[in-house]
């Protein structure tokens, strides 16, 4: 399986997805909830001024693994579980590593990156981001019942990232088209083998002689290998995709059919190379805008029905001319009248001589299938090792996660320490069991936030406790008084700068 993906990533130049990205009237895991109305007016920045990155993580110094081409905001889901409302991108893949892993199912669940500047308490209804934090705490159950969550008034979309852990729990994959039409992503997964076996094996449902479709090898493609009602226009390889084009131009259907037909075989055809070429746009506009997934009238259906139960093969490639000249050399095969005429020691001749050939292409067959064989094993063997490779990578991975676990938990309890310690030094009445089951309950960032509040409190309660009246002031007003004496022990004449006074005597203007 390891190389056949591989085989067919090397023969992609994209995949797309489409994924459930953020749902909407939802209180989310991060207690968030984004009202449908603000999703839908923001949804427009997923693709103006430029189509946003996917990427992984939120790693947003890496490069994108590919870039959302398209967006719906949908009111129904077809799980009964998930919510209702939905915004659905496509997502087109470019990376080769990023595509191996969303079709081995490892790159399954996403997280949006967002810019929301508009943020409203659900209990007080206070504009966080205009009137700044309320006493309501996040994720908080209140006396009454109610969870204190975050209502998202207005959002512009940056990113969309494969996570691990998404806060959307419903957040994930559910199609993917892989050259072939959109499917269910989990009836890929499912399939995984058959599907990818199909594409790249193509030719072995070709008969090698004349390029034809044996009926159970036709029934073995799946639906969306096909362009036409009916199963009809085969499409699985270039060839087909070809012979399809050109029984289309050469029909006398009508400007629709070709068209919702054309517009298929060309999206099969594009890895082959095989486009539409200018006359053709101009012949037939919307070549470009039909989706395999259109549907054809009844007309067009009974009609192409019709078509092809005159003409059941006229869909696949033509059949080339086999015949042969006759051989030169003569048929080594006697038949048996040639033989019963010969004697004893011809008859032994050519027994030996047929024997001698079989042996020969006996052995020249076993050598092959030795050889096979080797090629086999060390496929085996390689794959195997890949896969060990792979499994020591992926526990690698799972130490380094349960080790920043382990850190970030560490981190957070010692948050919670510090805020015990500041709150008992303020209110020593505080029960410290108590608080700290209370600060349990928040998440790392309202923890900082909550110490950050907490020093500027106790700095300002400093501040009050250092306002005391200056002995010195006292001091000054003192000097003052004495300031206005001369030297000579009299009193300054007014006009005289009092800081002259030790120097002031009656004629010093005359000196």
């Amino acid at each position: 399986m390891g190389r056949s993906i591989d085989s067919l990533v090397d023969s992609l130049d994209h995949i797309d997805v489409d994924i459930h990205a953020s749902h909407l009237n939802y209180i989310n895991g991060n207690d968030m909830y984004y009202r449908f109305e603000a999703a839908a007016n923001g949804s427009t920045s997923w693709t103006t001024p430029y189509p946003k990155p996917q990427l992984t993580h939120h790693a947003h110094k890496d490069d994108a693994i590919g870039r959302i081409i398209a967006y719906d905001v949908l009111t129904t889901t077809d799980d009964i579980n998930e919510p209702n409302n939905v915004i659905k991108l496509t997502s087109r893949i470019v990376a080769k590593d990023a595509m191996k892993k969303i079709l081995t199912g490892i790159y399954y669940t996403c997280s949006v990156g967002s810019r929301i500047t508009k943020i409203r308490c659900s209990e007080c209804n206070q504009v966080l981001t205009e009137e700044g934090l309320c006493e309501h705490e996040k994720g908080d159950i209140l006396e009454n019942g109610n969870k204190v969550y975050w209502i998202v008034d207005e959002i512009t979309y940056t990113e969309n990232s494969f996570v691990n852990k998404p806060a959307d729990p419903y957040a994930r994959i559910v199609a993917i088209d892989i050259g072939n039409g959109v499917i269910p992503y989990k009836e890929f997964l499912d399939h995984r083998a058959t599907l990818i076996n199909e594409l790249n094996m193509e030719d072995s449902l070709m008969d090698l002689n004349d390029g034809k479709l044996s009926a159970s090898a036709r029934k073995k493609l799946p639906d969306s290998a096909f362009c036409g009602p009916g199963r009809s226009f085969p499409a699985h390889d270039k060839s087909h995709v070809i012979a399809g084009s050109r029984l289309l131009d050469k029909s006398t259907f009508s400007d629709s059919t070709k068209t919702k037909i054309k517009s298929c075989l060309y999206r099969k055809g594009k890895p082959y190379g095989i486009t539409p070429s200018k006359d053709e746009l101009e012949q037939y506009p919307n070549m470009l805008t039909f989706r395999i997934d259109d549907e054809f009238s009844d007309e067009e259906v009974s009609t192409i029905a019709a078509y092809f139960e005159k003409n059941p093969d006229a869909d696949l490639p033509e059949v080339e001319d086999t015949d042969q000249a006759p051989s030169e050399e003569p048929n080594n095969v006697e038949s048996f009248d040639e033989i019963k005429n010969k004697d004893k020691d011809a008859i032994i001749a050519y027994t030996e001589k047929l024997i001698s050939t079989h042996t020969d292409a006996v052995s020249e067959l076993k050598k092959t299938i030795a050889d096979n064989s080797k090629k086999i094993n060390t496929l085996e063997k390689t794959i195997t090792d890949k896969d060990t490779i792979i499994n020591s990578k992926d526990d690698e991975a799972s130490k380094y996660l349960d080790e920043v676990a382990r850190t970030e938990e560490k981190y957070r309890q010692s948050l919670i320490g510090n805020i015990v310690d500041l709150q008992t030094l303020s209110e020593e009445k505080l029960n410290e069991d108590e608080l700290k089951e209370k600060y349990n309950k928040r998440q790392i960032h309202s923890l900082v936030d909550t110490i950050s509040d907490l020093h500027s409190e106790i700095n300002n309660k400093l501040k009050e406790t250092n306002k005391v009246d200056d002995p010195t002031l006292q001091d000054n007003e003192d000097n003052k008084e004495n300031n206005k004496v001369t030297k000579d022990g009299k009193e300054l004449p007014d006009g005289v700068d009092p800081k002259l006074a030790p120097f002031y005597h009656k004629n010093w203007r005359n000196e």
